[in-house]
């Protein structure tokens, strides 16, 4: 890590410790890895996740899934991921990892949405991390985001149109 994301990871994490009402800016994908795996490290019932794809950048990095593998082993919440375009789904390495570590897909969850519902046409991808965090996409290319770890409203907001899109989806389980 550069000593700017070492700066960037330092206000995550302080943010996400104290459960602080900050708005974070997110303008690289280095900012959204250090982002999402905070979530997965400080959430404790439930990480939603929407996204058009997998980026791999971000998702099959190693570290994003070492945070995978370390929420479901320490926590007893759910982890859910809505992803509007399945490509090649069953091979990447998130995929792998998470069908080794949660073979029946108990705790870990991933769902496509169906064509032509909202969800399939929403350009604005979001992450959950209980009824406290968020993290909002404020751009086509998913670069730059905002992201704040207590905004009980925000993230109650998120978290029904999460639940809305879900009603959206059908569970992706590869054989």
């Amino acid at each position: 890590m550069k000593n700017k994301e070492i700066d960037y990871f330092k206000l995550v994490e302080e943010c996400a410790s104290k459960k602080m009402d900050v708005k974070i800016s997110n303008g690289k994908i280095e900012h959204a890895q250090i982002l999402l795996q905070a979530m997965l490290r400080h959430g404790k019932n439930s990480v939603n996740m929407f996204a058009g794809t997998l980026n791999k950048k971000l998702y099959a990095s190693l570290e994003f899934r070492i945070s995978v593998k370390i929420y479901h082993l320490i926590s007893n919440g759910k982890l859910n991921f809505i992803i509007q375009d399945i490509n090649n789904l069953q091979n990447h390495p998130l995929y792998v990892l998470v069908k080794s570590i949660d073979p029946r897909f108990d705790k870990i969850k991933f769902f496509i949405v169906k064509k032509d519902s909202e969800a399939s046409k929403y350009k604005n991808h979001f992450s959950t991390m209980d009824d406290l965090a968020y993290r909002n996409e404020i751009d086509d290319e998913g670069v730059s985001a905002i992201a704040n770890f207590n905004d009980k409203e925000t993230n109650k907001e998120f978290r029904q149109k999460f639940n809305i899109f879900m009603e959206q989806s059908v569970q992706f389980i590869a054989q």
